[in-house]
């Protein structure tokens, strides 16, 4: 079974541009997304933060101030992907992200978080601004790449 999240085939009218917009099957997917769990976990537990939130300036610590262990934040993770994320099922995940934004924005923690992590937010100077550009900037030219040699 195959997730299509979008139709290339109306835009450019061709197969081969509907097959460069499908999903893996579940089986790959899903692995996938538990494997990032226990890399997220891994990373956390050892610098607090993942490259994502190193180049945000957030960390992630335990509300008791220890060092984060492995277990509580392998729990962290698959939480934040059921609750925040809604396992990255269309549409499911996108109502999950605004109901995630909704809890953090009206009570200042996500239900994943809350009464059990602290989040701290770094200074997001001119430095981290500009790289969060370019890495942007490189992603979308990879993936202009990869998609215009899958169309070829």
């Amino acid at each position: 079974m195959t997730v299509v999240l979008f139709d290339a085939q109306i835009l450019w009218g061709s197969e081969r541009a509907s097959a460069a917009f499908q999903v893996q099957p579940f089986a790959f997917w899903i692995p996938a997304l538990l494997l990032w769990c226990i890399l997220e976990a891994a990373l956390l537990a050892m610098k607090g933060n993942t490259p994502g939130k190193w180049l945000f300036g957030i960390h992630v610590l335990p509300l008791s101030g220890d060092q984060p262990r492995f277990w509580s934040m392998l729990n962290r993770s698959f939480n934040a992907l059921l609750f925040g994320q809604g396992f990255a099922i269309p549409v499911v995940g996108w109502y999950a992200g605004v109901c995630a934004y909704r809890d953090l924005t009206e009570r200042g923690a996500t239900s994943w978080d809350r009464a059990r992590f602290t989040v701290h937010g770094g200074p997001f100077g001119w430095r981290r601004k500009l790289l969060a550009v370019a890495l942007a900037a490189a992603l979308l030219l990879a993936f202009g790449v990869i998609l215009g040699a899958m169309l070829s």
